[in-house]
């Protein structure tokens, strides 16, 4: 672990949440979105740790929204064709406003990334962790029935 770059990193983090203007902590973040994970792996701070930490909510939105796609529109693999079938027409519901949402959360992410706007970039931060807490309960529920699924297979 490298202490150092820990600390630079939540220099930099407490800089830009005070410019940005978000509310949630660094820990709050840090705890589903494994930012000093993130930042160990990649060895550096960058001068723009504002987009280095958004790409690294966007990619765990993107992650399951690419998973949450396989589940509604099965491609021609085994598993995807099978893990499919455990989702009932209110579960597809779910999964759609789910996968609406992360979307939403996406997009937002590449706007910001073309217009540089800190004050969207704020609200980006906070939405994301809103919007990941109102539906964790759901994708804990859904991969738990993906893998009683497998289990009984």
């Amino acid at each position: 672990m490298n202490k150092d770059l820990l600390l630079e990193l939540e220099k930099s983090f407490m800089e830009w949440k005070k410019e940005s203007g978000f509310k949630a902590s660094f820990d709050e973040l840090d705890e589903i979105f494994f930012i000093r994970d993130y930042i160990q792996h990649a060895g550096f701070v960058s001068d723009k740790i504002n987009r280095m930490i958004c790409g690294r909510i966007r990619d765990t939105f993107s992650a399951w929204v690419n998973q949450i796609s396989l589940w509604l529109f099965p491609s021609q693999t085994l598993i995807s064709f099978s893990e499919s079938k455990v989702f009932d027409e209110k579960d597809r519901e779910e999964l759609n406003s789910i996968l609406s949402e992360f979307m939403y959360i996406i997009s937002l992410n590449t706007e910001i990334g073309l217009t540089k706007d800190k004050k969207k970039e704020g609200e980006f931060v906070d939405k994301s962790l809103e919007v990941w807490k109102k539906n964790l309960p759901l994708l804990i529920r859904f991969t738990s029935k993906v893998r009683e699924f497998w289990i009984k297979k």
